[in-house]
This record gives C-alpha cells, structure tokens and sequence, in this order.
C-alpha cells in the first residue's frame, strides 16, 4: 500500500503532466479548455490534500544511513 507521501508525489508529478500536456490536446482540438483547467485544478486540490496529510504523518524516528548500515 502506498504511503501518503507516495501519493502525494504521485498526485504531484501528475499536475506536472497535465499542465504540460492538456495545453496540445486543446490546441489540437481533442480537448476542451474549460475542461483541461477543471482537470488540472482539481489534480493540485488532489495534491494538496495529500500534502497537508503527508505533513501530519508522524516522522520516521529511525532513518537508515550510510553511518547506520553496514555495508559488505
């Protein structure tokens, strides 16, 4: 299952997507304005939702690192 960062991030780079590709398919006539700006806008209230969740979750206490992992 995926954690709410993971969606988050998700949610996010989606938002990218869409505002890097809606713009051509409007212009290409395969998508309506109207509907390309309700699309995007409703993906950043998606990742924004995520976002303040993400920033409720409790944090890890404990973060393996190079120092704390024994490498072979």
């Amino acid at each position: 299952m995926a954690t709410t960062k993971e969606k988050m991030e998700c949610a996010e780079r989606e938002v990218i997507f869409r505002r890097r590709t809606y713009p051509r398919l409007v212009q290409k006539g395969a998508m309506k304005l109207e509907a390309a700006q309700r699309q995007i806008a409703t993906m950043e209230e998606i990742a924004a939702d995520y976002r303040a969740l993400a920033e409720e979750e409790p944090m890890d206490l404990f973060i393996e690192t190079k120092r704390t992992v024994k490498l072979t």
